[in-house]
């Protein structure tokens, strides 16, 4: 250990541990201020005076401290690599859709009276035939059996203008009566026949009327909240709706395709006929939940518009999923995943290993001498935690993923771990949280 003091201020010289070279510590009155390496050149004047050294000692000291050499090793930064991988992977792509129901029916009432019963529970399930609402019924019955009455009272008189015209026309044959008297027989018979028609009519129109008074339930599916209160009034001058009810099993999906996915999707209708669908036609096409959960079962398409929308460049289509268990409800907001092709041979990078700049994409590059090389690529789509490389790298390269800050191009580097060729990304769906996952989130993390 080397000292040199003077008026209140102590320089040593001290061995720096592992690397075994000597650096300057100075301090001022009994206090540390830095290391004298670090000192600028301007402070060696100060240093002469206060310390009652003289510059050129001063200036030595510091410019031996600065000057001392460390091993080229020591002074390489050290980085974790990870290798360009090789293999075939599925080219997912994720729209908006919005569940709707197949079917749903206003349900209204179509006779006026005073409501007397609400037969269901709001928001559950009911079963087609189920009795929903009930009306006042005895206005209605007492129609029906007045309509009843005047049909007996039509088929009376036409049953008597039978027997006057079959006599008249016995009489008729014996000249006993006129022509004009049998026509006039005639006619009757014919009139009463039109008003037992007539009256038949409105006993089933009064019949109907009373049928009306009970409201069943028109499908299977959920049925929505009462419009009207027990006891209300309803049917005066207009249908008054009473409730909704929806058809959830199955249930649609609406979504629009950019026209480059359908494209892309025409020219590999053969792979997804024999690839890309399961034993009962049913496309690989997920649904993930607002909770990003994995809806449990796969849609088919059920609908193609017939064009384009010139508007926004997309094609309208339709996919049906099975909610047997009631999940899904019209409404909902969803994400659709599905694969359009499969890609062979694609090359894959962890998606941490990707920069993203003012100049465009970018990784770092080690070469065999662990030399380093900045090197532009383009991306195509992400598969699980990685990206698909489109250009700019080959496989079996070293690619950067941590320590990208510590680096430059064509610096020597120390690799933290030893390269090697990782398993084989798996090619199911990736999960939700890394798909929604944004791609500058996870160039953010690169550049970190």
């Amino acid at each position: 250990m080397e000292s040199l003091s003077g008026e209140g201020c102590h320089l040593l010289r001290l061995p720096s541990g592992r690397s075994a070279q000597k650096e300057m510590l100075i301090t001022f009155k009994g206090k540390r201020l830095m290391r004298a390496g670090q000192i600028p050149q301007r402070w060696t004047s100060w240093l002469s005076v206060t310390c009652g050294v003289g510059p050129g000692i001063a200036l030595s000291l510091l410019v031996g401290c600065s000057t001392e050499a460390q091993s080229p090793e020591a002074r390489r930064p050290s980085v974790e690599v990870a290798p360009v991988i090789q293999e075939t992977v599925p080219i997912y792509s994720e729209y908006v859709g919005r569940t709707e129901s197949p079917r749903s029916i206003e349900i209204r009432a179509r006779v006026e009276g005073f409501l007397t019963k609400i037969n269901f529970e709001e928001g559950s399930l009911v079963n087609e035939g189920d009795l929903l609402f009930v009306i006042d019924p005895r206005q209605y019955r007492t129609e029906y059996q007045k309509a009843n009455a005047q049909l007996a009272r039509k088929q009376a008189g036409l049953l008597k203008a039978h027997q006057d015209a079959r006599r008249f026309r016995a009489l008729h044959a014996k000249d006993a009566v006129s022509t004009s008297q049998l026509e006039h027989t005639i006619v009757r018979e014919q009139e009463m026949e039109a008003a037992v028609a007539g009256a038949r009519q409105a006993v089933e129109q009064a019949k109907l009327n009373l049928s009306y008074t009970k409201i069943y339930a028109p499908l299977s599916g959920r049925i929505g909240r009462a419009e009207v209160k027990l006891g209300s009034l309803v049917g005066k001058s207009e249908p008054t709706l009473l409730a909704t009810t929806s058809q959830i099993d199955p249930i649609y999906v609406n979504t629009s395709i950019s026209e480059r996915d359908y494209l892309l999707a025409v020219k590999n209708k053969e792979k997804q006929r024999e690839g890309q669908q399961d034993s009962d036609g049913r496309s690989r096409v997920t649904m993930i939940l607002a909770d990003d959960s994995v809806y449990p079962f796969r849609g088919k398409l059920n609908f193609v518009d017939r064009a384009v929308d010139a508007r926004t460049s997309t094609l309208p289509v339709r996919l049906e999923f099975p909610n047997s268990n009631g999940l899904l409800r019209p409404g909902q907001f969803t994400r659709l995943r599905a694969v359009l092709e499969e890609r062979k041979d694609a090359l894959l990078v962890p998606q941490r290993a990707v920069r993203e700049g003012m100049a465009g994409q970018s990784v770092f590059v080690v070469d065999a001498d662990h030399r380093v090389e900045m090197r532009r690529v383009v991306t195509g789509p992400r598969h699980g935690s990685r990206w698909v490389i489109e250009q700019g790298l080959k496989h079996g390269e070293q690619v950067i993923i941590e320590g990208m800050q510590k680096v430059r191009p064509g610096i020597q580097v120390v690799l933290i771990n030893e390269p090697s060729e990782p398993s084989p990304v798996t090619t199911t769906s990736p999960s939700p949280a890394k798909a929604s996952e944004p791609r500058a989130a996870s160039h953010m993390r690169a550049e970190n």
